[in-house]
């Protein structure tokens, strides 16, 4: 009989732990594949293929080459060569006749580049999101809302709000000294959204763009 009770107790404790998890719940919602590079046909925007985008960023996997996507692709080639025919440059001369046709030199493959994630999501109302950026950058930063607006100029240290985007809704960004932008949530509600704009380090995990989906799934790039 104790046992029993016991174990009705832990299970009314458990219950309450998931309802009140569920009354707790924020409308931005981080997806727990968001390390997940995002591939496949359907995120094969038609920006990609339009400027600025166009000449500025590298499709996902698995959709067509866009005009950067192709002259990077070129470009790590001719690295890729290059690299090789040093390699063997420096084996021919630092290796004796008898055991050069032993020596195999290893080609560095080509520093890669983020791939479109998925940051979360925004919980939409209508057709339109609000959208605010804060530049925590040591420059000023250029951004666009593709379709929408010319290049703007949002000084470091200094917000901006992007009212009533109709989605979907690309957002480029910039930096004036051409240094390495991190793209990070801060919060969303009610159909607005907030990014801090902050200093990135590695070359790799650089972004440039903004994706808001019409069902209020944020992707970055």
């Amino acid at each position: 009989m104790i046992r029993e009770q016991l174990q009705n107790l832990k299970n009314t404790k458990l219950l309450g732990a998931i309802c009140g998890s569920l009354l707790l719940g924020l409308p931005f919602v981080p997806k727990v594949a968001s390390a997940q590079p995002a591939t496949g046909l359907e995120y094969c925007f038609d920006d990609f293929y339009q400027e600025p985008l166009n000449s500025m960023v590298r499709v996902p996997p698995g959709c067509p080459d866009n005009d950067y996507t192709r002259e990077v692709g070129a470009d790590e080639e001719l690295e890729t060569e290059a690299s090789s025919r040093q390699m063997d440059m420096e084996m021919n001369s630092n290796t004796q006749p008898y055991n050069r046709s032993n020596r195999v030199g290893v080609i560095q493959p080509p520093m890669p580049t983020r791939q479109m994630r998925t940051m979360g999501s925004v919980d939409v109302d209508g057709r339109t999101v609000d959208v605010s950026l804060n530049n925590d950058t040591n420059a000023g930063v250029t951004y666009q809302v593709i379709g929408h607006t010319d290049d703007r100029l949002l000084y470091e240290g200094n917000e901006t709000e992007l009212l009533n985007l109709p989605l979907p809704v690309t957002i480029t960004v910039l930096r004036e000294d051409a240094g390495l932008i991190d793209i990070q949530d801060m919060m969303a509600e009610n159909g607005e959204v907030q990014f801090r704009l902050q200093e990135e380090g590695d070359l790799t995990g650089s972004e440039k763009t903004i994706r808001i989906q019409e069902d209020g799934t944020v992707f970055v790039y």
